[in-house]
């Protein structure tokens, strides 16, 4: 068989590498004959790989920063790394020809020239929401490593930023060197810290609530300790008799998925739908993480939450509903006001309050019901203003 062969991308390559490119989407940016005859221009390394005299996979490597590219994440990198980096724009293999260690090759290649030039870093993204596990153990296994995470598309996509420092003399401790280090000589240890340093990426999560101040919009970190103190608070007003530490963990565990899964608008209906699939996805990874016993307890954690199946996660879910409608009167409703939502929305997803806690329900509704008179929220259909 015939060896695949790399060389340097020619203009005549460009009307294959585009129905290649735009085949591999969402993995990839689509491109159209302009933006790839311009990522062409400004590419720093742009290799295919060929055989039989067919292009069957390239990549596309820029140098930052300084490039006039509208691309979010490498603007992302440029400031990240002011001093200089090589970017890996993207890669692509044909599907034909996938699982035969051409994305590796490319990547080595462009290392090795990156070495040659005097590069130190190597930066590429790749998608966590949907989440890509296989390049990201590619990336892993290739030593790339972790440095931050973005949101793109308005929250629908969210990429993990990843270096590989090319001197090994100035890579810096990271995440999975800590992880590697502990784990050579506790596996059960390694795989704990893995857990908990994965849980740092929901202080990156950022929901629609607005903190009290109107500064700025809360993260999910945030959320989950504030919900977890409001419940110790309002325990006497729970429904029920219930254990409040279970509650407190429960809390501290029910959007632990929004790390992978991202925060989904309580007013969102269309996202709700493909809310659940996306949660039990990340449930399954993260909570796969801890070994043993613990992962499937703090996994039953989380099920009780999502299925109100006993008093706590009743309560729990009550003090979840209640603390961003809360947030939001605060500041004078104006998530809702930017958002479109009137009262009787508003009333429906509070509703379920009621079943965990209906003193808090009567405060909430007595709280809406002011701010409705007063004009800051809409009253909507079937509601008035008096």
């Amino acid at each position: 068989m015939k060896p695949v062969e790399l060389r340097p991308a020619t203009p005549e390559d460009l009307d294959v590498v585009l129905p290649m490119n735009n085949a591999a989407v969402p993995a990839v940016g689509r491109l159209d004959t302009a933006s790839l005859s311009l990522l062409a221009e400004q590419a720093r390394w742009f290799t295919v790989a060929e055989r039989h005299g067919e292009l069957v996979a390239f990549l596309v490597g820029l140098h930052g920063p300084g490039l006039a590219y509208e691309s979010l994440n490498y603007r992302a990198f440029c400031e990240r790394y002011p001093h200089g980096f090589l970017y890996v724009d993207r890669v692509v293999v044909r599907a034909d020809h996938r699982g035969r260690g051409l994305g590796a090759r490319l990547y080595q290649a462009f290392v090795d020239w990156g070495r040659a030039d005097g590069a130190r870093v190597l930066a590429a993204e790749v998608n966590v929401r949907p989440r890509n596990d296989g390049s990201l153990r590619f990336h892993r296994r290739f030593g790339f490593r972790p440095v931050g995470e973005q949101d793109t598309d308005g929250g629908a996509k969210r990429v993990q930023f990843l270096a590989y420092h090319l001197d090994e003399e100035h890579r810096p401790l990271d995440r999975d060197r800590m992880v590697d280090l502990v784990a050579a000589r506790d596996a059960d240890l390694g795989s704990r810290l893995e857990f908990v340093l994965d849980l740092d990426r929901l202080k990156t999560v950022e929901r629609r609530s607005v903190l009290v101040d109107g500064t700025r919009r809360e993260n999910t970190a945030e959320h989950s300790w504030h919900v977890a103190m409001m419940a110790m608070a309002l325990a006497p007003y729970a429904a029920e008799p219930v254990d409040l530490s279970r509650v407190v963990e429960i809390l501290l565990v029910h959007d632990i998925v929004e790390a992978d899964a991202g925060d989904t608008y309580f007013y969102d209906a269309d996202a709700a739908e493909a809310k659940l699939s996306l949660e039990n996805a990340a449930a399954d990874r993260i909570f796969g993480l801890l070994p043993g016993r613990q992962g499937s307890e703090l996994r039953e954690l989380w099920d009780e939450y999502e299925t109100g199946s006993t008093a706590e996660g009743r309560f729990a879910y009550a003090c979840d509903r209640a603390q961003p409608f809360l947030l939001n009167a605060a500041n004078g409703g104006r998530p809702w006001h930017d958002h479109g939502i009137a009262a009787d929305r508003i009333t429906e997803v509070i509703a379920a309050i009621r079943p965990g806690a209906p003193a808090v329900a009567d405060m909430v509704e007595a709280i809406l019901a002011e701010a409705v008179a007063h004009g800051h929220v809409p009253p909507g259909a079937g509601q008035r203003r008096d």
